[in-house]
Parts: structure tokens; C-alpha cells; sequence
């Protein structure tokens, strides 16, 4: 049996995660605790993105400027592909062409001046690929 700190009640271990970082090997809040405290910090912290995000228009639209003036050639071939995607003339797979798993897929582009020469990745094949080309360059 083990106390929570949150709720401060006696709970079997069982109702702990494992956590090899604390002297016990269990974390030191019962699961319900920490759910609920995920859930408390992870509105706390939309609230306060949204709040910066808000308070700061002009600085974000200045970032996105300047980003998509630095990357005039990947700018351009990502709304390439999204406005294609949206209206249907390009027809975006539900699975990865690497792995074939479903999920979130991204157009990966080998070379910016074919914006529409596309290769449909997930993001656990998208980040090896560009981690590969990251490390040969």
C-alpha cells in the first residue's frame, strides 16, 4: 500500500505507474491523480498558448513572413499540394508508402522545384527520412 501525494489517500501499487526515477520504482501520484492532473496541465497550457498567440498577431504573422520568405521554394510546393489535396486533384492515400501504416500522412517532396511530385510518408517515416538526410549531409 502506498499514499498519494494528490489525493492523499491509500491506495494499492498497483493503482501506480512504474517510475524507475523515484526511490519506490512507483510515481509518487495514483493514476487517477495523474490523469487528472495531465488534463488540468495540458488545458492550462492551451489556455495560456492561446493567450501568448493572442496578445502577439502582428510578431506570429512577422514569423510566418519571413519563414515563407526564407523558404520561398518549400513554401510554395506545400500550398501547391494542400490547395491540390483540397480540391480534389490530387488524391492524398490514407497509408504510408513506406510502411504502410494509416494514421497522420504527409507529403514528403524529394526536390522543391517538383512541387507536385509527392511521397506519401507517416510522421514516424517522415522524421527517420529527414534524421537520415540529416546525418549524410
Amino acid at each position: 500500500m502506498k499514499t498519494c501525494c494528490r489525493c492523499k489517500k491509500e491506495k494499492p501499487e498497483s493503482a501506480y505507474h512504474k517510475d524507475r526515477g523515484n526511490p519506490g520504482g512507483l510515481h509518487y501520484m495514483c493514476r487517477d491523480c495523474r490523469s487528472e492532473k495531465y488534463y488540468e496541465d495540458h488545458e492550462n497550457n492551451l489556455r495560456m498558448t492561446r493567450q501568448y498567440y493572442s496578445k502577439n498577431v502582428d510578431r506570429q504573422i512577422e514569423r510566418v513572413r519571413n519563414y515563407r520568405e526564407r523558404h520561398k521554394k518549400r513554401a510554395a510546393a506545400f500550398v501547391a499540394v494542400s490547395s491540390k489535396t483540397r480540391t480534389g486533384r490530387i488524391k492524398k492515400p490514407g497509408i504510408c508508402s513506406q510502411c504502410g501504416s494509416g494514421g497522420i500522412i504527409h507529403a514528403h517532396h524529394e526536390d522543391y522545384n517538383k512541387p507536385l511530385e509527392v511521397e506519401w510518408l507517416c510522421q514516424k517515416c517522415h522524421k527517420k527520412l529527414h534524421r537520415e538526410k540529416r546525418s549524410v549531409a
